[in-house]
């Protein structure tokens, strides 16, 4: 992340692809202007919708060699419901990544145990992902995931 001050200033970054989960919850990929730092599996990014305004959304799921990063978000608000007009080829303002990201180097020929309910699997989607991308470096891996209803289930 940078910390300059022209990190506060959220950057145009364009949705590339939209995939609905759930009746509330859907994903956007955006993709990311070169010289932006990608993140790391548990950092989060703010992202901006001119005239509405700005909220921290984790990411969710971080494709490297296309800069592309996904973002799962929840209707709740005046500003995530904005989110419900946008369109591929849209553009967002993003500020980012944010957080220090989950100690990965911490599991490595371990067991891993992950725990989410709902909404709460998206942040946690890239740490499986470097799980299962680098099998031989960790332990099982583990996934307890619920929800309120079998529609609510995410991905």
């Amino acid at each position: 992340m940078s910390t300059s001050p022209a990190s506060l200033v959220p950057i145009p970054a364009t949705i590339t692809n939209i995939k609905v989960e759930t009746s509330n919850v859907t994903t956007y990929y955006i993709k990311l202007p070169a010289g932006l730092d990608l993140p790391k599996p548990g950092q989060f990014d703010m992202l901006y919708i001119h005239g509405v305004g700005e909220v921290p959304i984790s990411v969710s799921d971080i494709d490297r060699e296309r800069r592309v990063v996904a973002h799962t978000v929840r209707f709740v608000g005046s500003v995530t419901y904005a989110f419900t007009k946008l369109r591929e080829g849209d553009t967002v303002g993003f500020r980012g990544p944010y957080g220090i990201g989950w100690p990965m180097e911490l599991a490595v020929r371990k067991d891993v145990v992950i725990v989410a309910g709902g909404i709460g699997l998206p942040p946690l989607r890239p740490v499986i992902r470097e799980i299962a991308s680098n099998r031989s470096m960790y332990g099982k891996l583990i996934i307890l995931y619920g929800a309120r209803t079998p529609q609510d289930l995410i991905y």
